[in-house]
């Protein structure tokens, strides 16, 4: 018949290390896509797919999304301690977290998992959160008829040939030097023959000259 006081928290810390998580990944992708796309004519430096549209665009739509804001709260990641830095990457700031969760739960689970209302005439109207949106992107990337799926179908398509087309040097290449050895050997037999006729004409002057 004890009484005892119990204490109910909520725990959102695994929320916050997957956030900043979900940074670290980001970074680790942008610097890639810098990387690859690298313009350093000073220093002698170019990322092998500097100038191609297709890569430079997974990050302007990316960045276009991460800096979007909810047309209903006029809300967006650096309200919920998401901020791109100048340099392009992500910064989790999560105090500013903490005081968003603190303040009103829901509306955080509403901006990154997505909601739900229900209209005046019951309808329900669901709207996706920012995850959703970033992995409907990334799949549309990734899809059969996606960005980085052409590209790969396309320098796939491009190494065939050129192993084709090695293939066929190196068969030109050994045809040739087939004929070239041939024709050193045919070269080098007349070589020799000619040798053997100037000794033995050398000879014959010689002995006729001995013998005048």
């Amino acid at each position: 018949d004890a009484s005892a006081n119990i204490s109910i928290t909520q725990d959102t810390q695994p929320i916050k290390d997957e956030l900043a998580n979900f940074v670290d990944s980001y970074n680790t992708m942008q610097k890639q896509l810098d990387t690859m796309t690298l313009a350093d004519l000073d220093a002698g430096k170019v990322g092998l797919f500097n100038g191609d549209n297709s890569i430079n665009n997974i990050s302007r739509s990316l960045k276009e999304l991460l800096t979007s804001r909810d047309s209903d709260t006029n809300q967006g990641l650096s309200q919920y301690g998401i901020t791109l830095e100048r340099n392009g990457l992500l910064k989790f700031n999560d105090s500013a977290f903490d005081d968003k969760m603190k303040d009103n739960p829901d509306d955080v689970a509403g901006f990154f998992s997505g909601k739900t209302t229900i209209s005046d005439n019951d309808v329900a109207i669901h709207k996706d959160g920012i995850f959703k949106k970033l992995y409907d992107n990334i799949s549309g990337l990734t899809s059969t008829k996606g960005v980085l799926t052409t590209l790969n179908n396309d320098l796939s398509r491009e190494s065939d040939q050129l192993e084709e087309n090695r293939t066929k040097s190196i068969a030109r290449l050994d045809a040739q030097y087939d004929t070239m050895t041939a024709r050193f050997r045919a070269y080098d037999s007349v070589i020799n023959q000619m040798n053997n006729s100037f000794t033995s004409l050398q000879q014959q002057i010689n002995a006729a000259a001995n013998g005048k």
